[in-house]
């Protein structure tokens, strides 16, 4: 790219311009794992990337591009795998995540106005808290944009059974174009939805919306797949008023829960898995309903059910097959690859088209809904793979087979993007395409909009695509003498165990991460939960992003440098992305067990403070170089410990060296004498957890101390082990075992954190609250303890067991919960913005005071509250219970009298 529009670019986006070579290798793919033998036939790679906030930004860049030729590339979450948002001939993709406002809502009317970088999930949620909500949905809303679905196309989603397909919802749209503004409706929507932005840039969407009545799901189970599909047939007989109708069939299923047991126990840290059985060998289906309409729908689906041959199943299967509605490619764990078909076929003859792709395709599992009152179903299949074996990309000719299955049928291939550009007749209708075109033609002359997309070359015949158009051709005739040469030359899938040369895959945890990677489901629903990501907005920054940029590494596409190292050194280690990962990987602990020592190893230096940190762990074992000597210091008079027994306490380093954060160790011993216990206390033997370390990534070094600690709990005889620290508490629960088996030591400890012992003696009478704290309160979940060990009801249970206390929820509470942005407080403005958001959700409680249950979590807000100068107060949960249960404390506020000094 020239100088000169670089600078251009730079004037418009400032910092929101990315020309980094990895970061705009991130953007050069959307869901689908293409093949070299594809992405070898156009530019996939852009020569910039930029992240665009409001639609005058938009308009000077769509004047850059014209005057400069150079083609823009929309992209709204990279969610579709269609090609849509992957560039063909470079350019600049634009990234619209940040043109992301909800603009208004007519509860009369029953409309909402949203930009189009607005996620489905997010304007769902907005939509409830107003009584309303979203008439349909994609399945992949958890990421997945208004205007990004839109230009997509296809348009089946949750909610179709009732509302038919999108465009069917949408009342107006606004788009930008080299030839100016248009506002569309009615028809001439035909010349913007499904055309991938090739006719103009959405700016704004105005969408019909519902009541937000609640939705009841109820589950079938058939033994089947005709019984489902005479349910089918006879819900749309007696035209019952279901809002969503889905199905999954029985290898779906198996795989599945295959799959969601496989990622749960490989490790490097195992965990449980909290899935529903479902009765095997069946076929589901999922009805939903509003709430208000259970009497004139579930005595008619009962006796459907049962004469179709299923049975209903109960409110718990419902419950959880509901909230799994999201998850469909869990699966893909298994492969670790997948080769996904999506097609649009007539529901009366969806029995037939399964069975014979069933019969063409080996392995093949699918789900799918229902649109337009049952009519149609969108068919989703995917048949497990492994790219890295040499037939994979042949084997890509197997998502055509139900193309032509479903075109002999009465159907369609879902939609066009780029892959499919040969069938855009088929898909849009041939007069529809035709009309489009022209208008293209006359608002964009120069055909900078998102070139090579949509219009096959019959009608562009300067698309960059052309040649993926007669591959794909040409393959869609000869699919079975590729089959044949895939069968004979092909291999097998290489599985979690195969060897590899890279330094990643020699890593002691390597194997692990890489099948993560490869795993990976490209859904992008790590990316709104991830703090790091939020605040940042670049793909890199993005648990998505890394995982793609390790695939291009394995690949030999891209290369560690000091940029994108940072990227896995900044992470808050906030766990948000484990707990919403499709395909369930253990993210943090790959970046914490595997990625940084791996950078560390290879001279990449993590932030100073971090590597300073480390440094003095390893000489004083501790992060602030100070004497072991002064470790006990906090201990006072009045506490009981012993030298030996099966509960034991560890400190941790803040609160055994700051006199802000003594109050929780203190408190914590206190209370566990006033419970009838003395834990025993390592003393000047206690070394730190070794946090810094694992942040640092010198995971070799932190052995030495983790070994100590093993070695001197396990000499003292310690079977509990209570800690005050959610990082501790982190460090010590889920690194430690792990950590033990590589040094061969035994670690048949249980890690505890504080509220879970004193929330235990409060339940069994060895503790009383009984003096009243009259405070209105809210509770922050520590990131560590919350979501890495799902410690949410017993600080709860604690608080409300205080008399006088009113607890006051935040509205990012339990797995939702924001960061503090502690660990990432080395970058001060990433930090600061991070600390800001969680203290605004605190202020708009309107409680006087923040209660936390760690130390570190409590010193940032103590920071964050010193820049901004809120009037809030910050105490440890174990500050409120000493004072209800009448013991002195180290806290004065000063608007509070405890009592006790």
């Amino acid at each position: 790219m020239e100088n000169g529009i670089k600078k251009s670019l730079i004037d418009l986006f400032g910092e929101r311009v990315a020309f980094h070579r990895t970061e705009r290798l991130l953007y050069s793919s959307d869901l689908a794992s293409l093949p070299k033998m594809v992405t070898g036939l156009i530019q996939t790679l852009p020569d910039a990337v930029v992240l665009v906030r409001t639609r005058e930004e938009l308009g000077g860049l769509i004047d850059l591009a014209v005057r400069s030729r150079v083609p823009l590339v929309p992209r709204g979450a990279g969610t579709a795998g269609y090609g849509g948002a992957v560039p063909a001939k470079g350019g600049i993709v634009v990234d619209f995540s940040m043109m992301n406002r909800v603009l208004d809502v007519d509860e009369e009317g029953k409309k909402a106005v949203v930009e189009p970088g607005v996620v489905w999930n997010d304007l769902e949620s907005h939509l409830r808290s107003e009584g309303l909500a979203l008439r349909v949905y994609p399945g992949s809303a958890l990421s997945a944009t208004v205007g990004g679905w839109l230009a997509n196309g296809g348009g089946v989603g949750i909610g179709g059974f009732e509302y038919g397909f999108l465009r069917d919802s949408v009342v107006e749209v606004e788009v930008l174009t080299p030839g100016g503004a248009f506002l569309m409706e009615g028809d001439d929507l035909d010349l913007i939805e499904g055309m991938a932005g090739t006719t103009g840039l959405v700016t704004r969407v105005t969408l019909k919306v519902r009541e937000g009545m609640p939705d009841v799901p109820v589950v079938a189970a058939f033994p089947a797949l005709k019984g489902l599909a005479e349910s089918f047939r006879m819900v749309r007989e007696q035209r019952l008023p279901f809002w969503e109708v889905g199905y999954k069939d029985r290898l779906n299923v198996q795989m599945t829960h295959e799959a969601m047991e496989k990622q749960a126990n490989k490790g490097p840290v195992c965990h449980e898995v909290h899935a529903v059985a479902f009765p095997p060998g069946r076929y589901l289906a999922t009805y939903v309903y509003p709430e208000d309409r259970e009497g004139a729908v579930r005595p008619h689906l009962e006796r459907i059910v049962a004469a179709a041959g299923g049975e209903v199943l109960g409110a718990v299967e419902a419950g959880y097959e509901w909230s799994e509605r999201f998850y469909g490619m869990r699966l893909k764990a298994l492969g670790p690859s997948i080769i996904p078909s999506e097609v649009i076929v007539p529901t009366d003859k969806l029995q037939e088209f399964a069975e014979k792709a069933g019969k063409k395709i080996e392995g093949l599992a699918f789900n799918g809904t229902l649109v337009n009152g049952g009519a149609e179903s969108a068919f989703l299949g995917y048949r497990l793979d492994d790219e890295r074996r040499a037939g994979y990309a042949l084997a890509f000719v197997n998502s055509l087979i139900p193309v032509k299955i479903a075109k002999k049928l009465g159907g369609r291939p879902y939609t066009t993007g780029m892959m499919l550009s040969g069938f855009a007749a088929d898909i849009l209708g041939k007069e529809r395409l035709e009309k489009a075109y022209l208008f293209k033609r006359k608002v964009d002359p120069e055909g900078v909009l998102n070139p090579g997309k949509v219009f096959p070359p019959s009608l562009d015949s300067t698309s960059p695509a052309r040649m993926v158009k007669l591959m794909t051709s040409l393959a869609t005739k000869q699919i079975g003498a590729i089959r044949a040469i895939d069968a004979l030359v092909g291999g097998r899938a290489k599985g979690m165990t195969a060897g590899g040369n890279t330094p990643l895959e020699r890593m002691p945890f390597g194997k692990e991460a890489v099948w993560d990677a490869l795993a990976c489901a490209n859904c992008g629903y790590c990316r709104g939960n991830c703090t790091e990501f939020k605040s940042i907005g670049w793909e890199s920054s993005s648990p998505r992003g890394k995982f793609h940029f390790l695939r291009e590494y394995l690949k030999d596409n891209a290369g560690f440098d000091q940029r994108m190292a940072e990227m896995f050194f900044v992470c808050s280690t906030c766990r948000r992305c484990n707990g919403t990962c499709q395909v369930m990987s253990s993210i943090d602990e790959h970046w914490s067990l595997t990625l940084r020592p791996l950078l560390w190893r290879q001279g990449f230096n993590p932030p100073r403070v971090h590597q300073g940190n480390a440094h003095n762990i390893m000489v004083s074992h501790n992060p602030g170089a100070i004497s072991q000597d002064e470790r006990t210091a906090w201990m006072t008079p009045d506490l009981r410990r012993s030298e030996e027994g099966e509960i034991g306490y560890f400190a941790g380093c803040s609160a055994s060296y700051s006199a802000s954060t003594r109050n929780l160790a203190v408190n914590a011993v206190r209370l566990l004498n006033k419970g009838g216990i003395e834990p025993v206390y390592l003393g000047t033997e206690e070394w730190c957890c070794g946090g810094s370390m694992f942040i640092a990534g010198c995971l070799d070094d932190a052995l030495e101390t983790v070994g100590h600690n093993i070695d001197e709990l396990n000499r003292r005889g310690v079977k509990t082990l209570v800690t005050s620290c959610s990082g501790c508490w982190l460090h010590l629960a889920h690194f430690y075992p792990v950590l033990a088996k590589r040094l061969g030591k035994p670690f048949d400890i249980a890690v505890k954190h504080v509220t879970q012992i004193v929330s235990g003696l409060i339940d069994e009478g060895h503790l009383t609250c009984k003096f009243p704290v009259d405070l209105a309160v809210t509770y922050h979940d520590p990131c560590h303890i919350g979501r890495g060990g799902g410690i949410y009801e017993e600080p709860r249970r604690i608080l409300k067991a205080i008399p006088g206390l009113d607890l006051i929820e935040m509205s990012a509470i339990r797995e939702d919960a924001s960061c503090c942005g502690r660990h990432v407080m080395r970058y001060p403005r990433l930090g600061m913005s991070i600390n800001e958001n969680r203290l605004n959700e605190v202020k708009a409680t309107g409680a006087s005071v923040l209660v936390g249950a760690c130390p570190t979590c409590e010193t940032n807000f103590r920071l964050g509250i010193g820049e901004t100068g809120d009037d809030i107060e910050v105490f440890d949960i174990t500050d409120l219970v000493c004072h209800s249960v009448g013991l002195p404390t180290l806290v004065m506020t000063r608007f509070m009298n405890l009592g006790v000094m």
